[in-house]
Parts: structure tokens; C-alpha cells; sequence
């Protein structure tokens, strides 16, 4: 902005020396003193402004701003800003004074070109020519402009929907990672529906399609909600436990009893941490979708494998049988080692319908492509304009569903399906 700033005091951490507060000024912070023992006094350029900038680190690593003050009481020089501009007023003159104009030279050379480096790679990385960890491309259509449009696309909602939540994760060099948000109808419906929570990252997983991962429900009338939404840029578990977290913050802290998943050896991890309670489950129709990828190529008779391993898994009435089961499976097509099916079977609490019967699903199913809620996937190349109208035209049918199963509810019979004197008794509380 044209003003030179100065750290008016920092503090560090006893445990580990890290960096937990600072407070920034500007140079003309304060007023100097003068000195009659000075031979050669500096011009005194500290006229009593009252910018600065307080900030202190929270448990959770992140950042918060304490005290900011914006306002300067002098002119400033946009034109002529850069980093540690060089004092105007160290004198030319003695052996001290020329030591420390080279001195602040060097530094504010280096630390120009230190700061130079970290903010090109800043705009490489916006626009999409360099992947996150140096790996890869990032998703076409995350360029710096398409960033800025995605702040106005919530900025703009959360003007119509004060009840809107949404949160986009940056990484040190401050590229996009994840974004997830929740408007107040998700927010409402999890309060009501949030107990059993399916989280969908079939598109995530697949490099082909647009990383969106949405968080769903079932409400009473057996149709699914939307109870928040996700952008995955990076398949870690630490990119899940952030969205996770975040999630739970939208929800007012509202863990689910039960929240079902694809079977992802990341997401599972993130679950433990932000979930440990819940009971977590993979979706067997995720599993069966892979069966072909992960042990087709491996088995000479894909078929026959086919209906023995979904007889293994259906027909098995006690976990006796089905270890039974599972072994001869595996030593028949000779696939003892393949690492899929050890993770499957380390993991069959959690898939498997014999260790399931305990669960309450609330009438969501493993057995069925918990990607319900859209029907239809984006590719990876499309926009994020292409991305929003997709989104807001379902979200909109959805809605129009939900209010078309709630108006019959209460404006028609029920009919009764058996002679139970119980079910007609129902019916009248219904009326």
C-alpha cells in the first residue's frame, strides 16, 4: 500500500519455540524521543499513526485476527510500495551509518527475493500449472479468477441465506485444497435426519469426474436430503479430517451414530479421528462396483469367483461359516495374497451384512449406490459455472420432491395394507 511496517513485538511458545502471537505497525507508529547525545540524528518519522495488525495463534494451528486498525494518519504511496523500502532517513555520513544502510540492503534483498519466489509459485499454482506436493496438475477449472468467482458465488448466497456456512482450505502457499459449505436447509434437515449420514467420494477417487462429495441423508419420507457439500482436491486423510471437522462445525457439533462410506483406506482414517464413536460402514455396493478392477485381471474364472464370493457374502449366517467361506474362496481362485481382498476381509466388520444386523440404518442401505442424490456426475473438465447450474437445478428438483411428498402426506388417506386393528388405529391418529 506505500508504507514501510515494523514488528512491535512477537512471542513464542515455551514448548516447542514456535511463533503464537505478533502485533505489526506501521514505521510512523509512536513518537520518537529526541536524544541530544546523537551527533548525527536521523529525521524523525514516527508521527503518532495508529495502524497495526494483532494476531495470535489458536490451539488448532489456525490464525486469528485479535486487533486491526486500518487507517493511517498520513499520506501513502501506492506507486512507490515494495517490500522494506530503504529508510529516507539514514544520513550518508559516518563509518556506522553506511554499515547499516548496506545491512538493511542485504536484508530487504534477500527477504524481497525470498517473498518474490513464494508468491510466483502462489500464482503458478492458482492457475492450475503446478499440482499440489509438486505432483500432478491441479483441476482445470481452478484458476485464479474462477477462485475469486467461487468466494463471490457465497458471498452473494450468504446475502440471500444469512444461514449459509462455507469454509475453502488453503495449504501454506495458499492453493485451494478443499471447499465445503451447507445452506440452512442442510443444516436444519441434519438436526432432524443427521443420525445416519452417508459421505460419497466415488467422483473424488475417480480423476475423471469433478471432486465433489456430498454428505447425505434420509428423511421420513424415505427420500434423500442433502446435508452438505464438498470439493476434494486432495485425497489425503488430512484433506477428509479437515472437511470432516469442518462439517461437524456447520452441524453445531452433530455427530452421526452411523455414517457410511465408500471403502477408502483415507477416509477410513479421518473417520477414526473426528468420528470415534460412530459407527462406520462401507458401502458393499462400492465393493462389488470394484470386485471387477481389483480381482478380475488376477482370476481365471471371474464368473465362477462372482457368485461364490456373493454367496460368501449374502448366505453366511454365522461368522464361523463365513470365515469358512472366505477362506475356501480365496485358496480355490488362488488370491490368498492379493491385497484387496486383505483389506476387505481386515475390514469385515464394517461391510459385511452377518455383522451388520446390530446397525440401525434409518432407512439407508449398503446395498444400494449411496451417490442417490445426484444422478448424474460432471466430468473434470467442466467449469464451475457448468458446476453451480448442475448443482442448483437437482437441488432444486429435490426440493420440489420433498414438498410434493409432504403436501400428499397431509392432504390424503393412508390406505391400510393389512387387517391389523393397530394400523387402523394409526390411521385415525393420522387424521
Amino acid at each position: 500500500m506505500g508504507f514501510n511496517i515494523i514488528t512491535k513485538s512477537r512471542r513464542r511458545s515455551k514448548i516447542d519455540k514456535t511463533l503464537i502471537s505478533g502485533l505489526y505497525a506501521c514505521s510512523k507508529n509512536g513518537y520518537k524521543m529526541p536524544n541530544e547525545n546523537v551527533k548525527f540524528p536521523r529525521s524523525n518519522t514516527r508521527i503518532g499513526c495508529k495502524a497495526m495488525l494483532k494476531v495470535n495463534k489458536l490451539d488448532s494451528g489456525r490464525w486469528i485476527v485479535l486487533d486491526f486498525i486500518k487507517e493511517h494518519n498520513h499520506e501513502l504511496s501506492p506507486e512507490r510500495g515494495q517490500i522494506f523500502q530503504p529508510h529516507k532517513g539514514i544520513q550518508t555520513g559516518g563509518k556506522n551509518a553506511l554499515r547499516n544502510r548496506c545491512a538493511s540492503k542485504v536484508r530487504s534483498n534477500k527477504l524481497y527475493s525470498l517473498l518474490s519466489k513464494q508468491s510466483f509459485r502462489r500464482r503458478k499454482a492458482l492457475t492450475g500449472k503446478e499440482g499440489h506436493n509438486g505432483a500432478g496438475k491441479e483441476p482445470s477449472f481452478l484458476t485464479a479468477e474462477v477462485i475469486q468467482s467461487i468466494y463471490d458465488y457465497f458471498s452473494q448466497a450468504h446475502l440471500s441465506n444469512p444461514m449459509l456456512f462455507y469454509e475453502v482450505d488453503h495449504d501454506w502457499l495458499q492453493r485451494v485444497r478443499n471447499i465445503i459449505w451447507a445452506d440452512a436447509k442442510s443444516r436444519m434437515d441434519c438436526t432432524y435426519f443427521g443420525d445416519v449420514v452417508c459421505f460419497d467420494t466415488s467422483s473424488v477417487s475417480n480423476k475423471n469426474l469433478f471432486p465433489f462429495a456430498p454428505f447425505i441423508g434420509v428423511n421420513h419420507h424415505g427420500q434423500s436430503v442433502l446435508l452438505g457439500c464438498s470439493l476434494i482436491l486432495e485425497d489425503t486423510p488430512t484433506s477428509f479430517a479437515w472437511v470432516f471437522k469442518t462439517w461437524l462445525t456447520a452441524m453445531s457439533g452433530r455427530s452421526p451414530a452411523v455414517i457410511i462410506t465408500n471403502h477408502d483406506r483415507n477416509v477410513k482414517a479421518a473417520v477414526a479421528e473426528v468420528f470415534p464413536e460412530a459407527r462406520h460402514c462401507f458401502s458393499l455396493w462400492n465393493i462389488l462396483k470394484k470386485a471387477p478392477r481389483k480381482v478380475g485381471p488376477f482370476c481365471r474364472d471371474y464368473e465362477k469367483f462372482t457368485k461364490e464370493f456373493e454367496k460368501c457374502i449374502y448366505e453366511s449366517m454365522t461368522a464361523g461359516e463365513f470365515e469358512r467361506r472366505w477362506t475356501e474362496l480365496t485358496e480355490e481362485f488362488d488370491l490368498t495374497r492379493n491385497k484387496w481382498l486383505q483389506m476387505l476381509y481386515e475390514d469385515r466388520q464394517q461391510w459385511v451384512p452377518l455383522f451388520l444386523k446390530d446397525t440401525n440404518f434409518a432407512g439407508m442401505s449398503t446395498f444400494e449406490s449411496i451417490n442417490s442424490f445426484f444422478d448424474s456426475s460432471l466430468s473434470s473438465k467442466a467449469t464451475w459455472k457448468e458446476f453451480v447450474e448442475h448443482y442448483e437445478t437437482i437441488l432444486q428438483n429435490r426440493h420440489e420432491m420433498e414438498a410434493l411428498a409432504e403436501f400428499e402426506t397431509f392432504h390424503s388417506e393412508p390406505s391400510l395394507t393389512t387387517p391389523s386393528p393397530f394400523e387402523e388405529q394409526l390411521t385415525c391418529l393420522h387424521q
